[in-house]
Parts: C-alpha cells; sequence; structure tokens
C-alpha cells in the first residue's frame, strides 16, 4: 500500500493504528510525502521499516513518476508469506525473503538443508533481515537442524531471510532448504532424526552409535 500525503494527519494516533493493524496483516507499507509541509515522522510511522526503502519525499506530485521504478523494485521483493505447520522449500541462493503472521506466544522456525550451511535472519522490524540488520540468527545445515524460536505476545509479523553462510568461500550452491514454522516454544521437542536434511523415523532414542556412512543428529 502506498500513501501519499501533502502535510498530515488530523489523527495521528489513529495513523498510527492503523499503519500498524495493516503492517501486522501483512501489507507493505509505502510513504511518500509532497512538499515541506510533511510530518517526516509521521512518514516513517505510517511506512515499513527500513525507512530507506519504504520512505520517501519530493518537491511537487510531478516528481512521484521519478521514484515510480524504486517503489515497484521494493514491491517486487516483498516477502512471501508461509503459514505454520506447512514446510517451505527453496534452494538456498534463490530464497526469497519470507514472512510469518505470528500469534501470542511466538513462533519456532524448524530448519534443514540438504547440503551445505545456511544461516537464518530473523527480524519483527525489517521486512529484509540479513547480515547487517537483524534480530535473532540462526545456523542451519544437513548434519545440524536449526531450531529458532521467536517470542511475541500479540500477533505481529516475524521476517525470515535464508543466507548462504558459505557465500565467500566455498558456497552451498544446489542446497535446498526446509523450513516449518511451528506455534509457541518448540525448542524443547521429542527426538527427531534426519539424513541429508529429510526427517527419518529414528532407529532407536540416540543414545547409541548407528552404522551410518553419514550418523544422523537428533534433537
Amino acid at each position: 500500500m502506498i500513501v501519499v500525503t501533502d502535510g498530515e494527519s488530523d489523527d495521528t494516533i489513529s495513523t498510527r493504528h492503523a499503519a500498524e493493524l495493516a503492517r501486522a496483516n501483512g501489507i507493505v507499507m509505502f510513504s511518500v510525502g509532497v512538499g515541506s509541509r510533511v510530518n517526516q515522522n509521521e512518514l516513517s510511522t505510517i511506512a515499513t521499516s527500513p525507512d530507506c526503502t519504504h520512505v520517501f519525499t519530493v518537491t511537487n506530485y510531478e516528481e512521484i513518476k521519478a521514484i515510480k521504478e524504486e517503489i515497484q523494485k521494493s514491491s517486487c521483493q516483498a516477502p512471501v508469506y508461509i503459514k505454520y505447520n506447512v514446510t517451505y522449500t527453496c534452494e538456498i541462493q534463490k530464497c526469497p525473503p519470507m514472512a510469518l503472521i505470528t500469534t501470542p506466544g511466538g513462533a519456532t522456525l524448524e530448519t534443514n538443508m540438504t547440503c551445505g550451511l545456511g544461516n537464518v535472519y530473523t527480524a519483527f522490524t525489517n521486512p529484509y533481515p540479513g547480515e547487517s540488520f537483524y534480530e535473532v540468527v540462526k545456523q542451519t545445515s544437513n548434519e545440524n537442524p536449526g531450531v529458532l524460536f521467536r517470542n511475541s505476545s500479540s500477533t505481529q509479523t516475524l521476517y525470515i531471510n535464508v543466507v548462504d553462510a558459505l557465500k565467500s568461500t566455498t558456497s552451498s550452491e544446489g542446497c535446498i532448504v526446509h523450513i516449518t514454522p511451528k506455534k509457541g516454544d518448540q525448542t524443547n521437542h521429542n527426538v527427531r532424526c534426519f539424513i541429508d536434511g529429510k526427517e527419518i523415523k529414528c532407529p532407536d532414542d540416540c543414545k547409541e552409535k548407528w552404522n551410518f556412512p553419514n550418523p544422523m543428529h537428533c534433537r
């Protein structure tokens, strides 16, 4: 949604609440201020974070044409929304930004990969979390599946970005990422076993050594 204004609202509190409600429902908000009478703080309040990609100011309405491409570019990179208990799969170097609408009690992200190593960046305040701006990060691989809990006392949008942790060296090109959101704190879970990123039935209680060429890891 794009909000264009050449001044400021009559009720800043209602405007802020409306913007918060829109963002909580997965709507990416852009704000455009026209002229010199705009309230910069209100533009920031309306827009999705970060301001550098979602807040624009122009001197007149004609200049809006000049920022059309920037808004289109940001819109095309809008996160893909994933759902609880549904596994989303992508090739690590082609994974789009993701988002999950959390419920009170938070969410647990269970991730694993068929090969390589990935970093799972998360944030409630930035739709494009990454190395330079994130709140919590968790590594995941085929040998060590990642489990990350993000607490939330209300309905919020959790933004997720999976990045190749080996991109500067050997890279994880072609490796597949599986990410499954679960409601609440699932970090203290039953034992689960994986081979090459795929979950299998555990043959025992993980206390004995298994005769596999690539030992499985349990949690």
